[in-house]
């Protein structure tokens, strides 16, 4: 094997689970655990995209690692249903830059990343062992964001790098596009003006990731946040043609905009957004009309704790029965916060906090078989090294935050 997982096991870990409200000494240790998972190599360093967890009651990683390149490069890594290590593969250098989210699509798992030599966009399966399937090229370049559909399609956001603009995109898992339509990043844009440059940035193993999202409503409208008239926008359309846009929550550049989105039934949403380094949450909103509007006007509840411009991530899942707007973030004091308002009334529930002792930052999360959740993130030992590590909450855990 290429490379060499071990567990870490922390000095402190008995404290460090109490304190995350992880299990106790009597607990199921495939319901509740958190693990650390180390390598030989000092000088690595990973970055967590998404987990989904497979037929065996396992878990299925996505992640991107740092190399000596501009793009990071692809990994996956398989763990059994209590998180311990089973093995782990680093795609050919020849692909780069895996997007999230890892999609569960009819019994397998998807997810997207791109050839370094062209940029251009391929879709790779995954099963339930962690096999790979031969990618499939599209015709797309530079993705973004994908999100799976109910109808078992793939929603893609991406960006044309000859045309200097937004695509989004519907396609099957063989790849035959359906719904394809591009949008202006602003008139008269060069590849070396902005929002050119952002985007481009964003594509550095080090640089910063716009909060890029892309999801399609019950009604069939379509949605994305990406780059749209010279700012990072939340655009509604309906895909027929290019520019064809319903409605807009404007951004101002990249310094306001939204961060995360969630449909939560009709036209209402739940929706994070940020404004110079202010996080606010939007639990739940209604979309009365789809005309230009500021990402500014959506007021909401601010949160203090998080850190400036906040990476957040929502979805809408079910506990004990009461649908909730379930958030994840990070806060100031290196822990990850899961905030769950309930979905009707917008009304904060519950608040959890994973991670002590390390620098934790949460990159997603799912609902498990158990009614439980898992959630993926990275923490970074000694202040230093970026590993991936895993918590894994039980059901009755996941009840008290709407208890």
């Amino acid at each position: 094997m290429k490379n060499i997982y071990h567990l870490l096991l922390l000095a402190c870990i008995s404290f460090a689970i109490s304190s995350c409200d992880i299990g106790d000494n009597e607990a199921d240790p495939a319901s509740s655990f958190l693990k650390i998972y180390d390598h030989n190599d000092y000088e690595a360093s990973y970055i967590p995209i998404d987990i989904k967890q497979t037929s065996d009651g396992g878990y299925l990683i996505l992640a991107a690692t740092q190399k000596d390149s501009y793009f990071a490069g692809v990994r996956l890594m398989k763990v059994d249903e209590q998180g311990e290590f089973e093995q782990e593969q680093d795609l050919s250098d020849e692909y780069v830059h895996p997007v999230g989210e890892l999609m569960k699509i009819n019994g397998n798992f998807y997810f997207m990343a791109m050839r370094e030599s062209d940029l251009r966009a391929f879709i790779f399966m995954v099963d339930n062992t962690g096999t790979l399937a031969d990618p499939i090229e599209t015709q797309f370049t530079s993705p973004l964001a994908t999100s799976a559909t109910t109808e078992g399609n793939i929603l893609l956001l991406s960006y044309s790098n000859s045309d200097l603009l937004t695509v989004c995109s519907e396609l099957s898992v063989a790849g035959a596009v359906s719904r394809s339509a591009s949008f202006t990043i602003g008139a008269g844009t060069s590849e070396d003006g902005e929002p050119a440059r952002t985007i481009l940035d964003g594509f550095k193993t080090t640089g910063p990731k716009p909060p890029y999202a892309i999801g399609k409503m019950n009604n069939q409208t379509y949605y994305f946040n990406g780059f749209y008239n010279y700012t990072l926008s939340l655009v509604f359309t309906s895909l027929n043609e290019d520019d064809d846009v319903q409605g807009v929550l404007q951004g101002v550049h990249r310094e306001s905009a939204i961060s995360s989105v969630i449909q939560l039934a009709n036209n209402t949403i739940s929706l994070s957004r940020y404004n110079s380094g202010d996080n606010y949450v939007v639990p739940r909103t209604e979309l009365e009309s789809l005309s230009i509007r500021s990402v500014d006007d959506l007021e909401g509840n601010t949160f203090p704790e998080l850190v400036s411009n906040a990476p957040v991530m929502v979805k809408s899942i079910s506990i004990n029965g009461t649908e909730t707007a379930l958030f994840a973030s990070n806060t100031k004091n290196g822990q990850i916060v899961l905030l769950a308002f309930e979905a009707s009334s917008g009304t904060l529930v519950g608040t959890k906090y994973l991670g002590f002792g390390n620098t934790y930052e949460v990159a997603g999360f799912s609902k498990t078989e158990d009614e439980g959740l898992v959630v993926l993130g990275r923490s970074y030992l000694t202040g230093r090294f970026a590993r991936i590590c895993v918590f894994k909450l039980s059901d009755e855990e996941l009840k008290e935050l709407v208890d």
